[in-house]
């Protein structure tokens, strides 16, 4: 009597591994998995920045850079306000191991509410041990940003 649950198990675990056979190719987990997650990521490091949680922000930062971009936004002297920052496009590279966003942003370094644009390419890159991606930013675009230019 037993054999019947078993039989109707294995047959119905059988038909629908065949309705996901396309599934089973790298192709379709890997990259988009990837994408979406630098996509999500992007995102996400884009709403810390314009709401001020840097500290959040800077998770998505590569390790190595990461205090060095928390002295930055938190200088004490002109701390930055992000006052809009917008991801214009997201471009994998063939080995999906690196991508490059273009961003938009606008920042003030108070006391000073005079507002600075500027555009950016930011280079991110997949960090197959740890399974995510980090962004490793140009300091110097957001070192010199809002700063006032030297007389001349």
């Amino acid at each position: 009597m037993r054999p019947k649950p078993i039989i109707a198990g294995l047959l119905a675990l059988l038909l629908s591994g065949c309705s996901v056979i396309g599934y089973m190719s790298p192709k379709f987990w890997y990259a988009p998995n990837k994408r979406d997650s630098l996509n999500l990521l992007t995102e996400s490091f884009a709403a810390n920045l314009r709401w001020g949680r840097y500290d959040v922000a800077a998770a998505h930062i590569a390790p190595g850079q990461r205090i060095e971009f928390l002295k930055l936004v938190h200088d004490p002297r002109a701390p930055v306000r992000f006052t809009d920052y917008e991801v214009l496009s997201v471009e994998l590279g063939p080995g999906m191991s690196e991508a490059r966003a273009l961003v938009h942003f606008k920042l003030h370094r108070l006391p000073s509410m005079t507002e600075t644009a500027f555009a950016d390419e930011q280079v991110w890159r997949y960090h197959p041990s740890r399974m995510r991606w980090f962004l490793e930013p140009e300091l110097a675009t957001y070192r010199d940003a809002g700063k006032p230019l030297a007389k001349r």
